[in-house]
């Protein structure tokens, strides 16, 4: 199960390589938040899903910019 500190650690990574990448879009904790209303704030599984929610997101946007999120990060999220 993921914690709320490796999705914290997820989200830096991806705001790392948006600086490092002319400041593209991958992550947005909010749109992440939306897909999770399903869960308990807080829980293990709302932490699970903010997680899973930010892997999916970043990659979906990183193809539509034809990149591959799994080689920006090193390895695979996505």
């Amino acid at each position: 199960m993921k914690t709320q500190s490796d999705y914290e650690q997820l989200r830096a990574e991806l705001m790392a390589i948006e600086r490092a990448n002319g400041d593209i879009y991958l992550t947005d904790e909010n749109v992440d938040a939306e897909n999770c209303t399903h869960c308990i704030r807080d829980s293990a599984e709302f932490w699970d899903a903010m997680y899973a929610n930010a892997a999916m997101n970043a990659g979906m946007r990183a193809e539509e910019l034809g990149l591959n999120i799994n080689a920006l990060i090193d390895r695979v999220i996505y």
